[in-house]
């Protein structure tokens, strides 16, 4: 997921990291959307943008924090969007 984003990322950081270092990009696909000064802001363009719809968001910095989710990578949880409510004697 998002490898189109990331591959447009690291394709460009080096130019990035002169022009915008410390901002944080919006990527969509191939398209890069903008620089903001927070993550909200880039958050709320994205928002209006692509509504629910994946995108990139990410800070234009040397060295990037990688974080990693074991239950998430293991699908012990998951981090959809959409919640399916049960109630006895319904099924949804």
């Amino acid at each position: 997921m998002l490898e189109s984003e990331r591959a447009v990322y690291d394709a460009h950081i080096g130019v990035w990291l002169q022009e915008h270092a410390n901002r944080f990009v919006l990527i969509k696909g191939d398209l890069v959307v903008g620089f903001f000064n927070t993550y909200q802001e880039a958050l709320i363009e994205g928002g209006r943008r692509f509504g629910l719809t994946s995108y990139l968001i990410r800070p234009v910095v040397a060295h990037q924090q990688e974080i990693h989710a074991p239950a998430l990578t293991l699908g012990l949880i998951n981090a959809t969007t959409q919640s399916t409510v049960h109630q006895a004697g319904t099924s949804t």
